[in-house]
């Protein structure tokens, strides 16, 4: 999912009411990116379905850009698919393993840029 981007931002609301808002933050990721102080590191992991609090994980670390919560269809039947959380930091980060960690029941963790294993 996220061998082919740099940025992964993810609605937060459900409905999805803040579209224009994850919008603007692709946006200022992606100026920041362009203007060098930004080197965008992806870490996700699949998780069970959670309630994520995505916001205040952000706002408590600052070199965490965003976390984001991607929702699937729970009953899919496919090898990797499932519920996933996304953590965006400004270069590696041991917090963003961290973080992925504390929501995934499973505790796998795949971290590079471009690179998903």
């Amino acid at each position: 999912m996220l061998s082919s981007v740099d940025i992964c931002i993810a609605c937060k609301e459900n409905p999805h009411s803040d579209v224009v808002s994850c919008g603007e933050r692709v946006v200022e990721c992606l100026a920041a990116v362009l203007d060098g102080t930004l080197d965008p590191v992806l870490t996700i992991t699949k998780v069970p379905m959670i309630a994520c609090p995505c916001e205040v994980l952000a706002a408590a670390h600052p070199e965490i850009w965003d976390v984001s919560l991607l929702n699937v269809y729970p009953y899919v039947d496919d090898q990797g698919m499932g519920q996933a959380v996304v953590v965006l930091t400004d270069g590696p980060s041991h917090l963003a393993k961290g973080v992925v960690n504390s929501l995934s029941f499973s505790g796998r963790v795949a971290s590079a840029s471009r690179t998903i294993f």
